[in-house]
């Protein structure tokens, strides 16, 4: 019986060659290069978004499409009246929601809650114990009640307002954008961001109900990321426009993680798939 070391990469053209009777193959260390484990995670793909359509209240209804089974409602609540964020769980028939992130600023406050939908209703909405806000939701499919990063959150009454830069640490994330106003005898109009940014809903408000708008995109990286929401005003007074930025986690894909390239390697010589 002999023997057949496979060469060194580099050194040999690849040919088409199958050990014979008897034969066996050893592969050298080099030869044999494992590569590092991916985590496959599922497409995000935003199905819908609305946002609330009434003076700042104790709670916020917005109106939606019947979600789809499994997706998640995501639900921004903001606080327009004290540097607070003392929303509690929104509402939608047959979900329960987790808050997945807050944050303050100013007169502001914010929070990010998310849920996975399990039922139908077409009715969410925000709730306050007092004070008043304004919310916005949007239906996501393929991504997880968790939050990866944010950063701190930026208000003013002059246009543009930056986000700053927030760094992600998570490869696949769902980036959002989200603006809002505290009504104050001023209307509020938003420019959309462009470029790799997707308005999901853009709410042109009155005197008395806050202008909102939430824009997103889909990363396949780490990195730092940020915006700036230009705006402009009609009416007189003034007003402060609060914008904040969030990175929301891609859920796994069954299967979890890719397999080993040596137990690729194993089942191909084997004969097996």
């Amino acid at each position: 019986m002999s023997a057949i070391a496979l060469p060194e990469p580099g050194i040999w053209k690849p040919k088409l060659w199958l050990p014979g009777k008897g034969e066996r193959v050893f592969i050298t260390p080099r030869a044999l290069r494992r590569p590092k484990e991916e985590a496959i995670t599922q497409a995000i793909s935003v199905a819908q978004s609305a946002a609330s359509n009434t003076a700042p209240g104790t709670t916020a209804a917005m109106t939606i499409s019947a979600p789809s089974s499994s997706n998640t409602l995501l639900v921004i609540a903001y606080q327009l009246f004290g540097s607070t964020d003392n929303s509690t769980a929104p509402t939608h028939t047959g979900s329960t929601f987790t808050k997945i992130g807050t944050t303050t600023w100013g007169a502001f406050g914010a929070g990010l809650w998310a849920s996975t939908v399990t039922g139908t209703g077409t009715t969410v909405t925000a709730n306050w114990p007092s004070g008043g806000g304004c919310a916005m939701v949007l239906e996501v499919a393929g991504i997880q009640a968790a939050l990866d990063a944010k950063n701190s959150p930026a208000q003013s009454s002059t246009s543009p307002v930056s986000t700053g830069s927030m760094v992600t640490t998570n490869a696949n994330d769902l980036l959002l954008v989200t603006s809002a106003n505290n009504a104050s005898s001023v209307i509020v109009t938003y420019t959309a961001l462009g470029g790799s940014w997707t308005t999901g809903v853009n709410k042109l408000g009155t005197s008395t109900v806050p202008s909102q708008i939430v824009s997103y995109q889909v990363v396949s990286s780490t990195g730092s990321y940020s915006a700036s929401q230009a705006f402009s005003e009609s009416g007189s007074g003034g007003t402060a426009v609060a914008v904040a930025i969030w990175s929301v986690k891609a859920a796994a894909a069954a299967g979890g993680r890719s397999k080993p390239f040596s137990s690729q390697f194993s089942s191909i010589m084997s004969g097996r798939r």
